[in-house]
């Protein structure tokens, strides 16, 4: 994933609350609901369907990690 894509994820991010810290592979705080409104978010400017089976929230999850979601999804859309 390039800079530029990182960068808007961490604006869709900070728009919807979730702020983040210096150290992108700590896990991002947000409640489901913040969640499901992030997805949305996601899926609306990236021009993606975020899989099904990752829709549940994982308190786990790190900026790194969103971005390997994300990535995988676009990359048989750039083939």
């Amino acid at each position: 994933m390039n800079n530029y894509s990182r960068e808007i994820l961490m604006h869709i991010l900070e728009q919807n609350g979730v702020f983040l810290s210096d150290n992108y592979d700590e896990p991002l705080i947000m409640d489901s609901l913040t969640f499901v409104t992030m997805v949305v978010d996601i899926e609306q400017t990236f021009g993606i369907a975020y899989p099904d089976e990752l829709l549940s929230y994982n308190p786990d999850m790190s900026l790194f990690d969103l971005e390997k979601i994300v990535l995988t999804i676009l990359q048989p859309m750039e083939s």
